[in-house]
């Protein structure tokens, strides 16, 4: 298995199953998985930005130890952590549901797709007043 993940890191194979877990385990992250991963971060940065505040203030209202975790999550090089995500919707003054779900959708796009239908990537939200529903 592990010469097959190799293979799908390096884009030789398709393997559907290994291809479905770079999706949920972020050291085994596909290509597909880190640009869905960089939309996530422009939807969130779209929310923070509607929400007028910064990335430190929203750090510090999440009581997060690093505040570069918040630049981190925007430009796709981390995910939201889970325990986090309720807070984060909140300090965004956003629906934690719409927003868990929104995240769902980049970050696992395959649990996405079984829980609401549909495709996860024919409409993303980027979070700015002018993009369309969701979903």
């Amino acid at each position: 298995m592990e010469i097959t993940l190799r293979l799908c890191l390096w884009g030789i194979t398709t393997h559907p199953e290994i291809k479905a877990m770079s999706f949920s385990h972020p050291q085994y992250a596909s290509g597909d998985a880190v640009a869905l991963r960089k939309k996530a971060g422009v939807y969130l940065k779209g929310l923070r930005e509607r929400a007028e505040i910064t990335q430190l203030q929203l750090a510090k209202e999440l009581g997060l130890e690093y505040p570069q975790m918040v630049s981190h999550v925007e430009i796709g090089k981390a995910r939201v952590p889970p325990d986090k995500v309720i807070p984060w919707a909140q300090a965004l003054k956003q629906d934690p549901r719409e927003v868990a779900r929104e995240l769902l959708k980049f970050y696992d796009p395959y649990m996405w797709q079984a829980l609401f239908g549909g495709t996860s990537s024919s409409s993303t939200n980027t979070g700015r007043k002018d993009a369309g529903a969701t979903n």
